[in-house]
């Protein structure tokens, strides 16, 4: 299979390359070259070889980059205008077929300024990776792009040997690929953990932790009461105060299993899977920040969460029920109309149109559901991807309101780094296009232990006690996948 499979796409490899061999490019430029994939070539992460992959199972759309072809690094109150001109100068020199823009990866911390140290040090504050290989799957079938840098005029054995090292490179790919395919489970009731479960099992029944530690509960509720003492003193509306907890592992988790079994039960999130220098992150997040195509930008305000009942699972609703007298939902619409109206009041000014729902719907995932309101506009031509992060970045979902008060508040009180947890993950193109991912329901791993984030959003009517358990079944995402 493997053998098939690398023939296949070595032939077609040699044809695309023999279209470029007569053009010339001067040197200093960047080239990418893509070829159409079998529909059976694999695109999922693997432990021995560094990767940015990106599913989006209910999209029908994945992401995977190996190697790395040329990364910039920023930090800082300007780390998205550093992006932004080197992005651009990168635009002026790319030569790649009209259908077939070059993608990058990118990631930013929650705050611009995290040093990103202990846990964090081997990822930088904000991330915008090209990968020397691409493999994607969209709609349309599935693809290779294959990035690199002409160093010279004598382009023809510079691009032979490109060649070699990226049949080197996916060969190293499939072989892993074959020693270790991910075990597919069916999805029915037999295999779902309850939501209420404090114990997770793999498939041979045998605990696949040993034990945990978390940060204080009685520090983080302490932490939560000091919030609502601001929201109360009229300081801000909404404060999302968050937590860490630490697993240990009884065995070293596969990346490939768990991104498989994120992606089964988690089709609506965007799933994550990040491997750079033996630092191991995982996401499954609920949340899209931002999707921009041709000038089409979406949004989507995510927050406030309802735990799911049987009932509920058996005939799920679609929309919040109408319960005047419920003191609940009142405050699940108050929580996220400070979303809502945020996301849309940043977006306003840089689209000539926006549009957004009336009333929020209710998203389906494995363990409970948030409300969501859809936000759609057209943006206007003097901006772009990056100003549009700029504008809603932090949103209350991960800090509060006033976002940006909100989130200087928490980081002179919540007491330790959340890294990339809150900020986000996605894609660019060369084109400008689009999508990211708020970072939330994330875990960074190693062969010891699993290292969790969760936050709550709190406002004036919110139960410290009811939120730590808010916490805790968001954790459960990637635990019970554990």
């Amino acid at each position: 299979m493997i053998n098939t499979l690398m023939h296949t796409v070595e032939e077609s490899l040699e044809q695309a390359l023999q279209k470029v061999l007569d053009t010339d490019f001067p040197a200093g430029r960047y080239l990418t070259i893509e070829t159409r994939l079998d529909n059976h070539f694999p695109v999922t992460p693997v432990e021995d070889l560094e990767h940015f992959f990106i599913n989006k199972p209910d999209d029908q759309t994945c992401l995977l980059g190996l190697g790395e072809m040329m990364s910039i690094r920023a930090s800082g109150t300007q780390r998205l205008e550093s992006l932004k001109r080197q992005f651009k100068q990168l635009q002026d020199n790319w030569h790649y077929p009209a259908s077939s823009a070059p993608l990058a990866f990118i990631a930013f911390a929650f705050d611009e300024n995290d040093p990103m140290t202990g846990d964090w040090q081997n990822i930088p504050n904000t991330l915008l990776q090209f990968p020397r290989i691409l493999i994607k799957t969209t709609p349309a079938g599935k693809f290779l792009q294959f990035n690199m840098t002409i160093h010279s005029a004598r382009q023809e054995n510079q691009l032979k040997d490109e060649f070699k090292n990226i049949k080197t490179l996916l060969n190293q790919y499939l072989s892993y690929q074959s020693a270790t395919q991910p075990d597919v489970v069916p999805l029915n009731a037999e295999h779902r953990t309850s939501a209420n479960s404090k114990i997770y099992k793999n498939n041979n029944t045998t605990e696949n932790y040993h034990s945990t530690r978390s940060n204080n509960k009685q520090a983080w509720q302490k932490l939560s009461q000091e919030a609502l003492d601001e929201i109360q003193k009229g300081h801000f509306d909404k404060l999302v105060t968050s937590r860490q907890q630490w697993v240990r592992l009884a065995q070293e988790v596969s990346l490939a299993k768990l991104t498989d079994k994120l992606s089964r039960y988690y089709p609506a999130c965007t799933v994550l899977s990040f491997l750079s220098k033996g630092t191991r992150l995982v996401c499954a997040s609920p949340e899209r920040l931002i999707h921009l195509q041709d000038a089409v930008i979406k949004s989507e305000a995510i927050g406030g969460t309802i735990l799911k009942s049987p009932q509920q699972d058996a005939n799920p609703p679609r929309l919040l029920p109408t319960d005047q007298d419920n003191p609940e939902y009142h405050k699940l619409l108050k929580e996220h109309r400070f979303i809502a109206q945020d996301i849309y009041q940043h977006l306003d000014p840089l689209c000539h149109s926006l549009k957004m729902s009336c009333s929020p719907y209710l998203m389906k995932l494995h363990n409970m559901y948030h409300l969501e309101t859809p936000i759609e506009g057209v943006l206007q031509e003097q901006y772009d991807v990056f100003d549009i992060i700029k504008a809603l970045h932090p949103t209350p979902a991960i800090a509060g309101f006033p976002a940006l008060q909100a989130q200087q508040w928490l980081l002179a009180h919540e007491g330790y780094q959340r890294g990339w947890y809150s900020g986000a993950f996605g894609w660019l193109d060369a084109q400008m296009n689009g999508e990211l991912s708020v970072m939330l329901r994330c875990a960074l791993l190693n062969s010891e232990q699993a290292h969790l984030y969760a936050g709550a959003g709190l406002i004036r009517e919110s139960d410290p006690e009811i939120e730590w358990q808010e916490t805790e079944l968001k954790m459960q995402t990637i635990l019970e996948m554990l």
